[in-house]
């Protein structure tokens, strides 16, 4: 498993101790997930015309591939560096095309990945919360949202993630949970890490692109 570790230094040197309580109050602050275009992460070999960086923004144009499959998906984000991380995100509802899909996810590798995803119907936008382990997609719970926008957010913590969306009262909805471990390093492999990030599938490559906005 993973852990924490303090360290101590001075003059004679750093040393490793016990780490403080991260549960007692006021002792840790949870990391707020932000895209740094410096520091951002893509999979596989991006197509850079894809991508387009606003203040707050970010404007991307999908591709046939998704993100089950082992293509260049379209999808920036940025690696998770704590436990405990809060991830949101707001789709602008008059960007999202009839045969695109576009969420949030928290992405270990295309076989194993936690996703709220968002398309548009005749009824409004519906919103998904998808667990993919082992390659196989579960479906956990569905809304279905009128309005301008859809709100999305991921909150992890050191033994589960968990993914909600705000449903038509303007409240904040659990679509789904799973435990951490499952796209983890130690059941994954890899090196890598969880990368929470954006991302949009388009199936009739219609050259649109979709604006997000980081909260």
């Amino acid at each position: 498993g993973t852990s924490r570790l303090g360290f101590e230094a001075d003059e004679k040197g750093c040393r490793i101790c016990e780490p403080a309580d991260p549960y007692a109050p006021g002792a840790f602050s949870a990391e707020k997930w932000a895209l740094d275009p410096k520091t951002a992460c893509y999979i596989r070999r991006p197509d850079f015309g894809r991508y387009r960086f606003e203040q707050n923004a970010v404007y991307l144009t999908g591709c046939g591939e998704g993100l089950n499959g082992k293509g260049n998906v379209t999808f920036v984000g940025d690696r998770q560096r704590e436990f405990d991380c809060t991830a949101e995100a707001e789709i602008d509802g008059k960007t999202l095309g009839l045969n695109t899909r576009c969420g949030l996810t928290a992405y270990m590798n295309e076989s194993n990945h936690y996703d709220l995803t968002a398309e548009v119907s005749f009824e409004g936008f519906v919103i998904k919360g998808i667990i993919t382990i082992g390659g196989v997609e579960i479906k956990m719970g569905e809304i279905t949202v009128k309005g301008e926008t859809v709100s999305l957010k991921i909150t992890a913590e050191a033994q589960s993630y968990k993914l909600h969306a705000v449903n038509e009262k303007g409240e904040w909805q659990r679509l789904a949970a799973m435990e951490s471990k499952y796209i983890s390093t130690e059941v994954c492999e890899g090196f890598t890490g969880v990368i929470i990030g954006i991302f949009c599938e388009d199936r009739e490559e219609s050259g649109k692109a979709v604006k997000f906005t980081i909260k």
